[in-house]
């Protein structure tokens, strides 16, 4: 199992982030200051600043002098209750899955991917494309990215079957995702891809998936070829 410690801010960044993406702090409102933030945190002026610039980075808070640090106005987040990868959702119902990875690198992460991941500025991460399909038909193309501190050795052929096998095989276990669901136009490109008119909407979301600790190994960018393939969501009380 991995051991490493997290830094306490990053344990705020997550804490304020998740509260904000589950409207604890609504859009427009005030969050505590600086000092209330120590306070409750137990840390340095600091660590708090240093969680809160991760937030205005990441677009979820601004900061207007002599008002205050505000919630910035956002799309519908979705914390899903369980999470399931596209080979499982295929399985359940009755198609068969394959993807094929048409890009694979190692890049350095700019300031809105070290924000999202939790991890310093042009730290390496892995950015791979893939395109997943059922039945032979293409479903959904993601854009991924991944640290590559904490998963030395991920390959083409993990990611061909299944990404979350393999974060499971490192030794963490996932808790929750949190989803971003826009609905957008498609480029050009990707309309072809999906053989779709370009003025037909498809749905796209920013995932980002935590473990039981609290870090995020995963973020990805999905877009669903809606007219094909549905976003469902259910919630147990």
């Amino acid at each position: 199992m991995h051991t490493n410690k997290i830094p306490l801010y990053e344990k705020i960044y997550h804490d304020l982030r998740e509260k904000i993406q589950t409207n604890y702090y609504k859009a427009g409102e005030i969050i505590p200051t600086e000092q209330e933030l120590m306070n409750l945190y137990h840390v340095s002026r600091v660590t708090v600043r240093k969680a809160t610039d991760r937030l205005v980075e990441a677009d979820l808070l601004t900061r207007k002098p002599g008002y205050g640090t505000i919630v910035k106005e956002r799309f519908f987040t979705n914390k899903t209750v369980e999470y399931r990868g596209f080979n499982e959702e295929m399985k359940s119902h009755g198609r068969a899955a394959s993807t094929k990875v048409t890009a694979f690198s190692i890049i350095s992460c700019d300031n809105r991917l070290a924000s999202i991941l939790g991890i310093e500025p042009n730290d390496q991460v892995y950015h791979f494309i893939r395109h997943r399909y059922g039945d032979g038909i293409l479903l959904q193309i993601e854009e991924s990215y991944m640290p590559v501190k904490i998963f030395p050795d991920l390959s083409i052929q993990w990611l061909e079957n299944s990404k979350f096998d393999y974060i499971r095989k490192c030794g963490y276990t996932i808790d929750f995702a949190m989803h971003l669901t826009t609905p957008i136009l498609p480029d050009t490109e990707t309309a072809a891809k999906f053989d779709l008119d370009p003025l037909t909407p498809i749905i796209k979301i920013n995932n980002t998936t935590f473990t039981i600790e609290g870090m995020v190994v995963d973020y990805t960018e999905q877009y669903l070829n809606s007219p094909k393939y549905q976003l469902q969501y259910m919630k147990k009380k």
